[in-house]
């Protein structure tokens, strides 16, 4: 009896430590965040809106000094990238006291986004719940103009701060060694940018203030009405500190020794007007289907592509004269967050293929105009298709890597939570963002299909004697294949000069099968159109084998000869052996090639005056495409046209 208690006991002491573990594990209070808002920060600058030492004429832009624990003499010291998401906000805020404050509780701000208002709901009386709900209100409220400003924010030694700036038309001007503004699609601030030239930019805390300000656009103007934080037709409205106590006019500080201060107020309206904008008109990127949240700015599109077995995609090449072209490759723009594209495309052999041996172009081949690098083909519908000189490549990859930032966004609190509810205290809820580069590679593979066999046929024995023996040029091609690797065939140089021949000789010709293409396969029908005065021997055999490249015995080919149309047709016989097709072209291994005999013999009567030539003509009427499994479409035959030899 004692040993079941004991053990029942122990078993309530197990689960009642499971449960505790899972609410504190639930509740994300491991770590805590150790603030105070100061005037300044470490450098001693700080900011404001107008005057905040007299609070009916202005704001504090808070700076948001971080510690290591709630004592005053341990700074941090990696100061955190932290926003204040509502102004006026907090009894700390309002009472003006430099108390460090203690965040106990933080929040994935998209991913529990939907779990944070479930539990603070719960606690309908709370104001500083309500407070924290209407931020989060997506459909309502303005949280996605909040993410949208957080997902683009400048972040000192992280972001590249000219490219940030030329997204709202701040741009650098090499020759005069001057910034100037030049307005950006759908956003034009002409009317602030009076000065047009700008010797000075904004300094990396200068941009944070404006960033909180945007921010606070929202969640004090357009939430809570409150009109001094629309700043959008307001002027020098941004004071600077340097001790917390004197604010002036940012555009005033250095006057009139330069235009520092000048130069940095107007940056600094422009930068606030485009980020309220951009904020609103980008703010339908966030939706019910992405969870409210946006991810990479530029996506390799793959969609209808096959995998290629390797982890990549296949691509389609055609030839369009001396070039492979290879696509379409379709990059699709998501949103305005910045980013870096890069491609490098190599050979088989891994090597890889500089910028100056290819082209960006159309479908056609034509090269795109105005194209200084991928990034200017990101959003191009139609996609566009590389083009490489065919000589350079017999299979090509392709490897596009977009590297862009994200940022990972808590939001801190303090109050309590229990397994169903929070309770927050009355302080400002605040917001880090910390970005983090992420690399998206995507891979493409192709090499030019196109199934292309080519027949040559001459004459080798007269009456089993070789020509050469009997004083006349051998009709072996001389083969040039650069011409295969600049257009659609190579040369065959053979004489072709007629052989005298009497009645009743015996002729012996010759078929050479060469792969000119891409694709593996082989000639599954032959035909070979007799003229009048030549007929078939019956010293063929019914089955004749070919001879391949390797000098060893390749496929078999059945004969049979039609008198009434008095044509020779070859078959491949897969009755005994299947048939081994023909490898594929290579600038390395070069044509691969089977030879194939069969004999005639002369029923014309000899004319010593007219001379008759008597011209065959063999062709390939069928080929199979070993790599497809179907019998092929030659890119340069047409087998629907039969020659008239007589």
């Amino acid at each position: 009896m004692n040993k079941k208690r004991i053990s029942l006991i122990i078993a309530i002491v197990l689960i009642s430590i499971f449960i505790l573990g899972y609410i504190i594990s639930y509740a994300n209070t491991d770590e805590r965040l150790y603030v105070n808002l100061k005037p300044t920060n470490l450098e001693g600058v700080g900011y404001g809106i107008g005057n905040p030492k007299n609070g009916s004429e202005g704001n504090y832009i808070w700076s948001l000094r971080t510690y290591d624990s709630n004592s005053a003499s341990d700074i941090s010291t990696k100061q955190r990238e932290l926003y204040c998401i509502k102004a006026n906000y907090g009894d700390t805020w309002n009472a003006n006291e430099e108390n460090i404050v203690e965040y106990n509780l933080s929040y994935n701000i998209q991913e529990e986004r939907e779990r944070l208002i479930d539990l603070l709901g719960k606690y309908t009386t709370n104001e500083a719940n309500k407070k924290v709900i209407e931020l989060l209100n997506a459909e309502t409220g303005y949280y996605k103009e909040i993410m949208w400003i957080l997902d683009n924010a400048y972040i000192a030694g992280t972001t590249d701060k000219e490219a940030y700036l030329e997204k709202i038309g701040i741009k650098y001007d090499e020759e005069y060694q001057v910034y100037y503004y030049e307005p950006t699609d759908g956003y034009d601030y002409s009317d602030i940018a009076t000065s047009g030239e700008y010797t000075y930019l904004l300094t990396d805390e200068d941009i944070k203030a404006v960033q909180k300000t945007a921010i606070w656009y929202y969640t004090n103007y357009k939430i809570e009405k409150q009109e001094e934080f629309n700043l959008k037709d307001k002027v020098d409205w941004l004071t600077i500190t340097t001790d917390g106590e004197n604010y002036n006019q940012l555009a005033d500080i250095t006057k009139p020794q330069t235009t520092e201060g000048a130069d940095r107020d107007e940056l600094a309206k422009i930068l606030y007007n485009y980020l309220v904008d951009a904020a609103e008109k980008n703010s339908g990127q966030y939706t019910s289907e992405n969870g409210y949240k946006i991810s990479e700015p530029a996506k390799v599109n793959t969609e209808g592509l096959v995998e290629d077995g390797q982890g990549g995609y296949k691509l389609t090449t055609t030839r369009e004269g001396e070039n492979y072209i290879i696509g379409p490759i379709k990059i699709d723009k998501k949103n305005d967050l910045g980013y870096e594209i890069e491609i490098k495309v190599t050979n088989e052999k891994g090597e890889e293929i500089t910028k100056e041996n290819y082209k960006f172009t159309d479908a056609t081949g034509k090269e795109i105009e105005n194209i200084t690098s991928i990034k200017d083909l990101v959003g191009r519908t139609e996609g566009f298709y590389i083009s490489i000189a065919r000589n350079l490549i017999e299979e090509v990859s392709i490897e596009i890597n977009i590297t862009y930032e994200k940022t990972e966004k808590t939001l801190w609190l303090k109050g309590t939570e229990s397994t169903d509810r929070i309770d927050l205290e009355k302080e400002q809820p605040v917001v880090e963002i910390e970005k983090t580069k992420e690399t998206v590679p995507v891979k493409f593979t192709s090499k030019p299909e196109e199934f292309d066999l080519a027949l040559r046929k001459y004459i080798t024995e007269i009456n089993g004697q070789n020509i050469e023996t009997i004083g006349e040029t051998t009709r072996v091609p001389n083969i040039e294949e650069g011409t295969l690797q600049t257009g659609t065939t190579a040369t065959y140089r053979h004489r072709k000069a007629p052989i005298t021949v009497k009645e009743n000789d015996i002729v012996t010709y010759t078929l050479t099968i060469y792969n000119e293409g891409n694709k593996a396969g082989y000639a599954s029908k032959i035909v070979d159109q007799l003229p009048t005065g030549l007929i078939s021997s019956t010293d063929n055999p019914r089955i004749i084998e070919s001879i391949g490249k390797d000098g060893k015995v390749k496929n078999s080919y059945k004969l049979t000869y039609n008198t009434t149309y008095n044509t020779v047709t070859l078959e491949i016989n897969n009755s005994e052996n299947s048939a081994q097709s023909l490898n594929p072209y290579s600038v390395s291994d070069g044509l691969d090639y089977e030879t194939l005999t069969f004999k005639c013999k002369v029923v014309e009567k000899a004319d010593e005056k007219l001379q008759k030539t008597l011209t065959n003509v063999a062709w390939i009427d069928e080929a199979y495409d070993s790599e497809a499994g179907k019998l092929a479409t030659d890119r340069d035959s047409q087998p629907e046209t039969s020659p008239n030899v007589n």
